[in-house]
């Protein structure tokens, strides 16, 4: 069964006079021999972190990703998906903003996803 090597990571660009943010998020597993030209599926979803609030309460769903199918080539291989987001869906609550995102991948006749989440990320929208 594959496995992370590392947690997923999460970056983010501003274009100059864009009211969009270019998310990154990359994650790379090591897959069994048998994995290897396999056909997986993956996803991910984007939230903003209401941790620490005052008045507690869930995290914010932000977006998701399509489901979209890859088949890896080694035994450790990169995946990465490019979101770009609206300034006015990140905007969540005054202050600062905290985004994270949870990776989703299987093996494409599956229907249980192993998950894993990036750390935070802060920004300003």
């Amino acid at each position: 069964m594959s496995a992370l090597v590392a947690p997923p990571t999460l970056s983010v660009q501003q274009p100059a006079d864009s009211s969009f943010l270019l998310f990154t998020v990359t994650f790379t597993a090591r897959y069994a021999p048998h994995e290897i030209g396999r056909q997986f599926a993956r996803s991910c979803a984007f939230f903003e972190s209401d941790a620490g609030e005052p008045f507690g309460g869930d995290d914010d769903h932000i977006t998701n990703t399509p489901i979209e199918t890859y088949f890896p080539s080694s035994a450790e291989h990169t995946e990465r998906f490019f979101v770009e987001i609206h300034k006015d869906l990140l905007d969540t609550e005054s202050g600062g903003e905290e985004i994270y995102a949870i990776v989703h991948w299987r093996p494409a006749n599956e229907t249980v996803s192993q998950t894993a989440r990036t750390s935070e990320l802060p920004i300003a929208v």
